[in-house]
């Protein structure tokens, strides 16, 4: 047992248990049990999660991270102690504390250099280091430093996540999503899939950027990565230049980035009429979402 949590209260682990698996009025009596523990509580959900002797339970540690982001709410939160767990072995585990932090909000100073070493994280979880950087990204200024030094790094899941946290500073916003672009055409598809969903979020409209996205839309092997850049290519576009280029994403041998331009239609209303005899087409498809999707745009053109 770790000695930062001597006061360890094993009828902790039951609780969890009960978050984790029951439902209804059980789960949330649970909750409220662990949560009328204020400050204490979370202490003890943390030391479960991090019991490695008899209590070394995947099942606890999932169930405590995930009450963290509720009791976290708590003004006096034990930042430290949940900092702790992004180093932890389980997935789950370090994706919970991240969400945390996010909670939280407030000083966080003390996770700045292990969400910097998350930024390169490589294994079969490669979401981590991307959601590492937007937190730094929300801890703002004093993750600054931190961004720039791992934007120098040889190792490209590094730049990227550095670069994807430093796209959302104004002073660096361009220059990051410009270079975010050489990844769309990068070897590996988690890479490609990320750079294209920070695009749309940043929404920087420079015509490179959207050459790039385009680019992308109709020639990228794998149906997300097309879809996300899809969507990004959509927010960054004027307005009067998103109908045509979702027409021309009707005709995509690709029925999911087909299926991905009704819906960005339906979002159009009567502003995407144009597109009506296109969809009408994609009515006969026997893909039940690409069908329904046509459907729903249809409809929400239509004003019915």
């Amino acid at each position: 047992m770790s000695a930062s949590f001597p006061d360890f209260d094993r009828s902790v682990s039951k609780l969890l248990r009960a978050v984790l698996f029951d439902d209804g009025d059980e789960s949330d009596a649970a909750l409220a049990t662990l949560a009328a523990m204020g400050a204490d509580g979370v202490v003890q959900v943390i030391a479960a999660t991090q019991e490695t002797q008899e209590f070394d339970d995947p099942f606890v540690k999932c169930g405590g991270a995930k009450v963290l982001a509720k009791l976290t709410e708590l003004p006096d939160a034990r930042r430290d102690a949940i900092t702790a767990l992004l180093a932890d072995r389980s997935v789950d585990v370090r994706l919970h504390a991240l969400d945390a932090l996010s909670a939280i909000g407030g000083n966080r100073s003390g996770a700045l250099a292990p969400l910097a070493r998350m930024l390169g994280t490589s294994d079969f979880f490669p979401e981590i280091g991307f959601r590492a950087a937007k937190l730094l990204a929300d801890i703002d200024e004093p993750a600054l430093p931190y961004l720039l030094k791992a934007s120098e790094s040889s190792d490209d899941r590094t730049r990227l996540h550095s670069l994807v946290g430093l796209s959302y500073f104004a002073e660096y916003a361009h220059g990051a999503t410009l270079a975010l672009c050489k990844y769309l055409v990068h070897a590996d598809r988690e890479m490609r899939y990320q750079a294209a969903q920070v695009l749309g979020e940043t929404a920087n409209t420079d015509e490179r950027i959207r050459e790039s996205l385009a680019a992308a839309v109709h020639e990228d092997t794998h149906s997300a990565v097309r879809c996300t850049a899809l969507e990004a290519l959509f927010e960054v576009l004027p307005q009067n230049e998103r109908v045509p280029m979702l027409r021309k994403a009707l005709a995509c041998c690709d029925y999911e980035v087909r299926s991905t331009a009704a819906e960005l239609l339906e979002t159009l209303g009567a502003g995407a009429t144009d597109a009506l005899a296109d969809l009408q087409r994609l009515t006969d498809s026997p893909i039940d979402w690409e069908r329904d999707a046509a459907l729903e745009a249809i409809r929400a053109i239509r004003g019915e």
